[in-house]
């Protein structure tokens, strides 16, 4: 009996034969996600590398002051760019595209004009400088999708990934291990990313983006792009807000040491998760957006592979961080983070549904940014009304516990109306459900008995 031929074994050699393939074809879908994917694994596994002597040296405290800092400049930085950037992929003509560009550079020089920075004190006064930085970097990246440079961001995201964390513990080591050595740490990963990302293509095509050309041509790109800055940058606030709400309201309600606890276990747990939604997210953009110009009927199917691939490739792992997470950063990062470990097995739950994230520019290539935005201003309200159980009893974990679950259950709302959008079917996504349920109540009852 042949086993090549037919059955399970048959099948997972023919995937396998497609999948290298598609590997070895130059410029292929399959080809620049492996690229994208291998150049944030290898960025996290370095990343993840420094975190333990980083969480030693510095502690909950500083980590704690650390993330409500980064909380509050990641929620300004979409206005830097009014998100234009995210346009650069659909654009239907290069002079469009470079039009597009001098938009972006006007908005972000005009808007860092409005900062006050002389009576901010401490660390806030580096907020201005963070919002600018994380504007071009989100530019240099969105050009680079638009001219499928992936191989020169993946080496880029390496090398500042690498100065980033090496400066931080660099700073502890021979200053002190204060909360501004975390904050100078993760600025100087922007400009070191956007280095690397300008060179060949985009030097070359500076000249483009200023023209002698007519005001009217610029308006009128403002003017079919123009739900990037009133519904892509709203809604990227609020999600942004949505996300990082429960740092703001721990900070207020708990200590900040408890903050520190939660940065850490969100940092680990988004770590390895971060690599396939950004590597899926920068080539997803780019293919959706093509097939959706050229074979918009493909789209579908695209859509429900990414889907699969990605659920079967993060489920196994958060299921496995979900149940051993309390153990295992006491013993990676100190018996003082055992309570990080504890959230992390719940926040790790409530990632499940990491598709959502790169399936989620299927609003954007629909022009259904109103959608997104709306969705996401009702999440806040739903994420925001789940933490109040925990403060009123004064319970971290509770509020870690009713957030995550909250948060996966908005998750699985934005994939249904993303599968709506490409005309698939939701019952695959109901089923999927019935597992995290499962696995969301066995995390509960280990937390509670043991």
């Amino acid at each position: 009996m042949s086993l090549g031929g037919s059955g399970a074994f048959g099948l997972i050699k023919k995937l396998t034969s497609q999948l290298l393939g598609g590997i070895g074809t130059k410029g292929s879908f399959a080809q620049n996600l492996t690229i994208t994917f291998s150049g944030n694994a290898l960025a996290q596994v370095v990343g993840f590398a420094f975190t333990p002597f980083i969480a030693r040296f510095y502690g909950p405290e500083a980590y704690g002051i650390f993330a409500l800092y980064l909380s509050i400049a990641n929620n300004i930085s979409p206005l830097s760019t009014l998100q234009f950037p995210a346009g650069y992929v659909v654009a239907n003509s290069d002079g469009e595209f470079y039009r597009l560009i001098r938009i972006t550079y006007l908005i972000s020089h005009t808007l860092m004009g409005y900062f006050a920075v002389g009576e901010l004190s401490d660390y806030l006064f580096l907020i201005p400088v963070y919002t600018l930085l994380m504007g071009l970097d989100y530019l240099s990246q969105g050009w680079n999708i638009r001219e499928r440079e992936f191989r020169k961001s993946a080496v880029a995201k390496l090398i500042s990934v690498f100065s980033s964390k090496l400066f931080t513990l660099s700073y502890a080591f021979f200053g002190e291990p204060i909360a501004m050595g975390m904050i100078l740490g993760n600025l100087i990963l922007y400009p070191i990313n956007s280095i690397g990302l300008i060179g060949g293509k985009l030097r070359m095509s500076y000249s483009k983006i200023w023209p002698k050309n007519s005001v009217v041509k610029l308006a009128h790109t403002w003017n079919k792009f123009k739900d990037y800055p009133l519904y892509t940058t709203p809604r990227l606030m609020i999600s942004g807000l949505s996300m990082q709400l429960p740092v703001f309201l721990f900070s207020t309600f708990f200590t900040t040491a408890s903050v520190g606890q939660f940065a850490l276990a969100v940092g680990v747990i988004s770590a390895p998760l971060s690599i396939l939604i950004n590597s899926s997210n920068v080539v997803f953009l780019q293919k959706a957006a093509e097939t959706y110009l050229n074979s918009p009927d493909v789209l579908r199917d695209i859509t429900l592979k990414l889907y699969k691939r990605m659920l079967l490739i993060s489920v196994p792992p958060i299921i496995l961080v979900a149940l051993t997470s309390k153990w295992t950063f006491s013993w990676v990062f100190g018996i003082e983070w055992e309570t990080s470990g504890i959230m992390a097995s719940f926040i790790a739950l409530s990632a499940m549904y990491t598709v959502n994230g790169p399936l989620s520019a299927i609003f954007r290539i629909f022009g259904k940014q109103k959608l997104d935005f709306l969705l996401n201003l009702t999440f806040i309200g739903l994420r925001a009304l789940s933490l109040i159980p925990g403060i009123y009893l004064n319970d971290i974990i509770l509020s870690v516990i009713s957030h995550s679950f909250v948060t996966w259950l908005c998750s699985c709302v934005s994939l249904l109306a993303v599968f709506r959008l490409v005309s698939l079917t939701g019952r695959i996504i109901l089923r999927d459900a019935i597992l995290g349920v499962v696995i969301f109540a066995i995390a509960v009852l280990i937390y509670i008995y043991i």
